[in-house]
């Protein structure tokens, strides 16, 4: 599951700095090392939130255990 939300995120995060993304320098290179530390760390915590959000829904639990 959580490798399926860090996928998400990472999609998302990519069209989202694609978007936005300016001439100067891009203030998000550092997620470019994707086996840094600093970049898995950003990313299990983009996890933890995701991951509230989506148990708040009353039909997560139904819709886990249907996946798994």
């Amino acid at each position: 599951m959580r490798r399926i939300l860090f996928a998400a995120l990472a999609a998302v995060g990519a069209i989202l700095m694609g978007v936005s993304m300016a001439e100067d320098a891009d203030p998000f290179q550092w997620l470019e090392e994707v086996e840094g530390e600093k970049s898995f760390a950003w990313v299990r915590t983009q996890n933890e939130r995701s991951l509230m959000v989506l148990q708040a829904d009353a039909r997560y639990a139904d819709l886990e255990q249907k996946a798994l």
